[in-house]
């Protein structure tokens, strides 16, 4: 696996739309959680081949 084919896997797998209430009181239609990439065992195997 290439390096850029990983970060678009991350990317699809942590990129959420919708509405969401930061701490700082800011609404936000993108979030980024990387707990949904690191929590995903495949994904954190295929990073360990690069």
């Amino acid at each position: 696996m290439k390096k850029a084919d990983l970060a678009k896997a991350i990317y699809l797998t942590s990129h959420l739309t919708g509405e969401f209430l930061l701490r700082s009181g800011q609404v936000s239609h993108k979030y980024f959680d990387k707990y949904l990439f690191e929590a995903n065992p495949r994904l954190l195997q295929r990073s360990q081949n690069i």
